[in-house]
């Protein structure tokens, strides 16, 4: 599966943004395995303006891929 793997400051920034989109629209991590938090790169898919995630649009299109087994 491919996820969008953060790091503490990108938790920093995902926090942020979650206190000031939609309430009923919070982006949410997981952890993965190996200790590291992520989000579903499927995300990507729908964040573009007027979407359900674009509120989060422009931060997870600087997050990396990677694809965890």
């Amino acid at each position: 599966m491919n996820y969008l793997i953060l790091t503490e400051e990108n938790l920093t920034t995902l926090n942020n943004l979650n206190t000031t989109g939609d309430p009923l629209r919070r982006c949410e991590p997981i952890t993965l395995t190996d200790g590291r938090s992520a989000l579903n790169a499927d995300l990507l898919n729908d964040c573009g303006p007027g979407q359900t995630w674009a509120h989060y649009g422009s931060f997870l299109q600087t997050l990396p891929v990677e694809t965890v087994s």
